[in-house]
């Protein structure tokens, strides 16, 4: 009887604390494979990255998950926020995929016309052809063209003042461009320069005899 009694003692004190173990096991589980999972969509944002997509949106909302995670919320709270931004991730680069099979004869050119106090501005420039480029998607024709705008650029990185130098005859070829510019902002103002504005040159070439889409260039 005393035997027993012993016996008894020891589980009741072994088992909270067994469970309490159950717990912390369970929950370092769901940390690893919530972390594994912002790990996997990461490296999806810069795969998707490298094949042309934007992808400073995602960066952006996958640092604000993290922050939740690192400051304390559960992961069954963070999950949908995951689930959604990568199901708009893959969305997006399907119509990457997409356009990038369609091969449309395209071309852009950009250059800064005010600016030049000895700030590099290639970077502000790729990354700006690069948007543009991504959000010109102009009608099918069997001619070829050449559209110059000319625009601003604040230092809150907006756009403005957009004006197309000779307008194409088909309203739809000029709404493509001016849509695509429009749609950009806002940009990272160049660092270092002292400019209030930028006045920007960038013309749209279409190229019907091309037969493949042409790296952005800027001259």
């Amino acid at each position: 009887m005393l035997v027993l009694l012993c016996l008894v003692v020891i589980f009741s004190f072994s088992g909270p604390a067994e469970a309490g173990e159950a717990t912390d096991a369970k929950v370092q589980v769901e940390q690893s494979d919530f972390r594994t999972k912002l790990d996997s969509l990461l490296h999806k944002i810069e795969a998707a990255g490298q094949r042309g997509v934007g992808i400073k949106s995602y960066l952006d909302a996958y640092s604000g998950i993290e922050a939740d995670y690192k400051a304390g919320a559960k992961p069954d709270a963070l999950q949908q926020r995951i689930t959604s931004l990568g199901r708009a991730l893959e969305e997006q680069s399907a119509r990457a995929n997409y356009l990038k099979e369609q091969k449309l004869p395209l071309t852009s050119f950009g250059k800064v016309l005010k600016g030049d106090d000895g700030v590099n501005y290639g970077p502000f420039m790729a990354d700006l052809q690069m948007r543009i480029r991504r959000g010109w998607h102009p009608p099918k024709l069997t001619e070829s063209y050449n559209l110059m705008t000319l625009f601003k650029i604040n230092r809150s990185g907006e756009v403005f003042d957009i004006k197309i130098v000779e307008p194409h005859t088909l309203e739809s070829v000029n709404e493509a461009a001016l849509k695509a510019i429009k749609g950009v902002g806002p940009l990272r103002f160049p660092e270092g320069s002292l400019e209030k504005t930028l006045d920007i040159e960038f013309s749209f070439e279409y190229n019907s005899s091309n037969g493949g889409v042409k790296p952005v260039g800027a001259k």
